[in-house]
Formats: structure tokens, C-alpha cells, sequence
């Protein structure tokens, strides 16, 4: 079980929004949002490179790992301010129950998002959020305070983006 911090993450988020928001004429949709977060998932799953079956000098990166999964939690972050409170706890109470599934040494996150896209089953964004985080620290080993500072590093250049017309 992690310790979600989900109100301070939503609270960076919201203002990573808020300067985005600035410059758009309509607000992305949960949709828009989803969509994002199969994109930034596949990079992520990129910089990991186990799909990569033919190729065998591959080497992780960690700091690009957790740039890819900061942008996954960006874009899961934005998708949940678009919940009503009831159901942003819901999400979380639902993604602490499943934790532990996902991180069974025995489940290879990848195959399974994977079969599931193959099979054209929609997954929705808790379960995206979830196959992100498990994928990372399976593969880097890392801690979850290694992963909210990465966060919120990219939180800080994604507002400085935006101040300098990204």
C-alpha cells in the first residue's frame, strides 16, 4: 500500500492546470485526458524497453523512467479534477486495493496492458495510473518518495513551460 499524498498531488496538478488553462479556449476533457495517458504510458514502456524482445543492449534510464512516469501521473492527476470529491477517494480506495496485484513479481504489467489493448479492452485511467507505477518500480526498484519528487520536478518545468509559450 502506498501513502497517495492524492490531496497534495492534486493541489500541484491543479496548478500545473490552472497555468495551462491560461492559454486554452476549452478545457480538455476526461477523454482528452485518457487519451494522453495511453500516449505517455507507451513512452514510459519505452524507456523501460523489456517489450523490446530483438533487442538486447538496451539500458534504463532512470531519470527518463521517472520523467515518462511523471508525465502519466500529470495527465491521471488532470483526469481525477475532473471527478467529483466522492469519486476521486473511490479511485484511490480502488487503486490501494490493487496495488499489491499489480505488483506481484508473477504479473508482467507490460503483457498485460498489452493483451488488453490487443483484445480491445478499454482500460480506464486507475488501472493505467496503477500498470505506470508498477511497471516503474519493478523495473527501477525505486521508492515512492523517488517518484513524487520526480512528480513534482516536472510539475515545476511543465509551469515553466507554459510561462515561456511551450
Amino acid at each position: 500500500m502506498i501513502n497517495w499524498k492524492l490531496e497534495e498531488l492534486l493541489k500541484t496538478q491543479a496548478e500545473v492546470r490552472d497555468e495551462v488553462m491560461k492559454k486554452l479556449k476549452t478545457a480538455p476533457t476526461k477523454e482528452d485526458h485518457t487519451l494522453a495517458m495511453h500516449i505517455e504510458l507507451f513512452e514510459l514502456f519505452n524507456e523501460i524497453g523489456t517489450w523490446k524482445w530483438w533487442k538486447h543492449s538496451h539500458i534504463v534510464k532512470k531519470d527518463r523512467v521517472l520523467d515518462e512516469l511523471a508525465d502519466v501521473m500529470a495527465f491521471f492527476l488532470s483526469y481525477m479534477l475532473l471527478l467529483e470529491p466522492a469519486k476521486q477517494a473511490q479511485v484511490a480506495l480502488w487503486m490501494d486495493d490493487n496495488f499489491d496485484e499489480f505488483m506481484d513479481s508473477e504479473v508482467d504489467v507490460i503483457r498485460f496492458v498489452s493483451e488488453n489493448i490487443t483484445n480491445g479492452e478499454q482500460m480506464p485511467p486507475m488501472v493505467l495510473m496503477l500498470a505506470a507505477l508498477a511497471a516503474t518500480i519493478k523495473t527501477l526498484n525505486c521508492e515512492w518518495t523517488e517518484i513524487i519528487y520526480a512528480y513534482n520536478e516536472k510539475s515545476k518545468v511543465n509551469i515553466e513551460r507554459q510561462r515561456n509559450n511551450y
